[in-house]
């Protein structure tokens, strides 16, 4: 009988002293510093980039279009019922450090080059994912170069980060141990808050223990043109986009083989309103085919936020809507889940990130405070539902880990999750923070899976150079 493995226990001074340490090893590595007096001395105000980062010493001799970049970041996290499956839990470190060279000589040139470090430190054999680990690589490698008047047009060629509007569609971002680069050429045109980006791209795949390569896995291509208009609209941004991404082999719904190019058009439309009112909307319509099977689909959210004017703490609150359709009848030839192409969903449905934007309906309520400028405390609740009874969960990476039972499930409840969580920044250049997540499980889960809840505890700290 397979033994599931269960979390170590630590206590909570040791939980946060794992992360913390990376930390403090960083700021000792760049030494000369009294770590006492630049953490616990902090003042009522973030202060500028340069106070007191005891690694601005690399940087201080080399010529004013030289820099190198740095960062270390660990987190703790534990994790109960993995693959929701009861006992399946876990506690282990993430480590994550970045050195960086980045260059520019001439208003038109920029050079830069990351390599990464990630590790899992503790963590089961068979809890390691590529999301989780990736010996040092090559994070990005790329040359920018710009033209005409006020640089309006710029050709950009290598490894880099891909960040498009809020990331809910193509993006990295930066809470996972490994981050999604793409290998991408990309032309840009115009300026500030009027501009065209057209690229093609390639996402590259992680090797956990080896280089990662060019065109890994040839096939897997991204194409589009997205728009930034940002005087359209009076204190409103406008990002419409159209998407074009392939994949070199899928399986229909009833077994055949074939190619799939799904494409993608949708807007992004965020700004603020009178007397604190802010909102964002963003909608995406699908269409193409995968394999043999034709793909309709589409998905958006819609959010309105406030922010009470001249009080103490600053609170803000702000209420969320998330809807992606997911499949009516599997084995009819149409595929109405909608591909969440390659976004990144870090805090979206829940601080522990098991949700994907395919086959979800999500109400989410959020308050925050600012006890003082240096300190951030969030407060989320979340609803969680299928869109379709017929089609099954989808996790952050967009696979199917709950199958919807035949016939479709008699309930579409997933559950409701409760974050709370704090950030510290004493100084611009260190971060820390903590928290706590919990998904009470709805009846879908407990009908379809077999555990009773997902709990999701962390600490970290973060170091930039």
């Amino acid at each position: 009988m397979h033994q599931l493995p269960t979390a170590r226990p630590r206590t909570a001074q040791g939980l946060t002293l794992s992360a913390l340490n990376v930390c403090l090893l960083a700021l000792t590595l760049f030494g000369g510093v009294n770590l006492r007096a630049q953490i616990l001395s902090v003042p009522t105000r973030v202060a500028n980039n340069t106070d007191g980062n005891p690694g601005d010493a690399l940087n201080k001799d080399l010529p004013s279009w030289m820099r190198f970049t740095f960062e270390i970041r660990a987190r703790e996290e534990a994790r109960t019922s993995l693959e929701y499956e009861a006992g399946d839990n876990d506690t282990y470190t993430l480590t994550r450090m970045r050195i960086g060279l980045d260059l520019k000589p001439a208003k038109w040139f920029h050079f830069y080059v990351q390599g990464q470090d990630s590790r899992a430190i503790d963590i089961a054999p068979d809890h390691v994912t590529t999301g989780l680990k990736n010996t040092f690589d090559l994070r990005q490698g790329f040359v920018e170069l710009k033209t005409g008047e006020k640089n309006w047009v710029s050709l950009q060629v290598g490894r880099s980060e891909l960040n498009l509007g809020n990331q809910r569609v193509v993006g990295g971002g930066d809470w996972g141990n490994v981050t999604r680069t793409f290998d991408v050429a990309k032309i840009g045109l115009g300026t500030g808050g009027n501009r065209v980006d057209i690229f093609a791209a390639t996402p590259v795949i992680i090797n956990t223990n080896r280089f990662d390569k060019f065109d890994g896995d040839p096939g897997h291509n991204l194409y589009g043109v997205y728009g930034t208009l940002s005087k359209l609209v009076p204190k409103g941004t406008i990002e419409p986009y159209v998407l074009w991404k392939t994949l070199p082999s899928v399986e229909s719904e009833t077994g055949v083989v074939g190619n799939a190019d799904i494409y993608t058009a949708g807007a992004l439309w965020f700004g603020k309103l009178p007397a604190g009112f802010d909102y964002t909307v963003e909608m995406d319509r699908q269409a193409g085919h995968s394999s043999t099977d034709d793909i309709s689909a589409w998905a958006g959210y819609w959010v309105t936020g406030y922010t009470v004017p001249k009080v103490p703490l600053k609170p803000r609150f702000s209420t969320e809507y998330t809807f992606a359709t997911g499949d009516n009848s599997k084995g009819d030839g149409k595929v109405n889940t909608f591909d969440q192409v390659y976004g990144a969903f870090h805090n979206i449905y829940g601080m522990s990130d098991l949700f994907g934007w395919r086959n979800i309906r999500h109400l989410r309520t959020s308050a925050e405070i600012n006890p003082r400028r240096t300190v951030k405390v969030t407060f989320d609740y979340h609803f969680l539902w299928l869109a379709s009874a017929h089609d099954g969960l989808y996790n952050a990476s967009g696979v199917e880990v709950v199958d919807a039972p035949t016939g479709g499930a008699l309930n579409t409840n997933i559950g409701h999750d409760v974050d709370s969580y704090v950030t510290f920044s004493p100084r611009p250049w260190l971060t820390m923070g903590a928290g706590w997540s919990y998904l009470f499980w709805g009846q879908f889960l407990k009908e379809n899976a077999h555990g009773i809840g997902s709990s999701y505890p962390w600490v970290f700290c973060t170091y930039r150079l």
